[in-house]
């Protein structure tokens, strides 16, 4: 069992993202290791030395903490796998700041061989053609996109070209407060008009004032998205030219407004939507 979890781990790692319009180069002098250059997380991996004869793989990502530390194991548990390629792997920063340093190294041809991205922005960097087609990699190990949940590549593929992996992918969880159902006899909802009719009774509203409201989630696209496609509508169309929803969206924000309008769901302050 091992030795099949190493072996997907280095190929998921190896194919992640790549941003050379050709592959891993095998040039290993400074000036084309940009990952070398940034200053890395506490967790960083610390020898940023290959061995004589290895070729060096630059992978920038943005992960830190917990996650930046399980980023390290990979790639330590990869490099000692084989002796051939030795993986560098460099905190960047959060998505924001990892694309701004892409976007500077793509022209200054300093980019990193490998580097994560938040999937809202791999369109921009395949549009401009500085993403690799994965699609040969992946013959090339035996794999095909079949090895893949249809529902992670929606967002990597491009003019025909596979210009991405899905790799982390966030997930939202809801939190319930037990104790607050349990007093006013709720269970957990599992329907948008459940989570409707127990958000609304857990609101508090004095003197025009809200002192509690049903609960808040961050406001991110993927929230939106993930409503339009529960309803079978989809973001983009095939074709990937335009919106592939209709009434779905207007059913989704309209779902969203209303329970912003009587307290039921609040977005944090900095965070607000335009449907307010």
């Amino acid at each position: 069992m091992k030795k099949k979890s190493v072996g997907m781990m280095v190929v998921i790692l190896s194919l992640l993202i790549s941003m050379l319009a050709a592959c891993a180069s095998n040039n290993n002098t400074p000036e084309n290791t940009a990952g070398g250059k940034e200053t890395p997380s506490p967790s960083a991996v610390e020898s940023k030395t290959p061995a004589a004869g290895k070729t060096t793989v630059n992978f920038w990502h943005s992960m830190s903490g917990n996650n930046g530390e399980y980023i390290d194991k990979m790639i330590k548990a990869y490099n000692a796998s084989q002796d051939k390629v030795e993986v560098i792997g460099t905190f960047q920063g959060n998505y924001q700041e990892t694309l701004t340093k892409l976007q500077q190294a793509v022209p200054a041809k300093t980019a990193p061989d490998i580097s994560m991205l938040e999937r809202a922005f791999v369109p921009l960097l395949a549009e401009a053609e500085v993403l690799a087609d994965l699609n040969p990699l992946l013959a090339s190990t035996g794999m095909s996109e079949d090895d893949f949940l249809p529902g992670l590549l929606g967002n990597v593929k491009f003019n025909g070209q596979l210009n991405a992996l899905p790799f982390n992918r966030s997930t939202p969880l809801l939190h319930i407060n037990k104790t607050m159902l349990d007093e006013k006899g709720l269970k957990i909802p599992t329907t948008w008009e459940e989570l409707e009719t127990v958000a609304n009774a857990l609101v508090i509203k004095e003197n025009g004032e809200y002192k509690r409201y049903g609960y808040t989630m961050p406001y991110a696209s993927w929230y939106p998205i993930a409503m339009i496609v529960q309803q079978k509508g989809a973001f983009f169309n095939e074709e990937g030219t335009g919106m592939g929803f209709d009434q779905e969206g207007v059913a989704a924000f309209e779902f969203l407004k209303k329970m912003q309008s009587t307290g039921a769901l609040y977005y944090p302050r900095g965070r607000i939507p335009a449907i307010l």
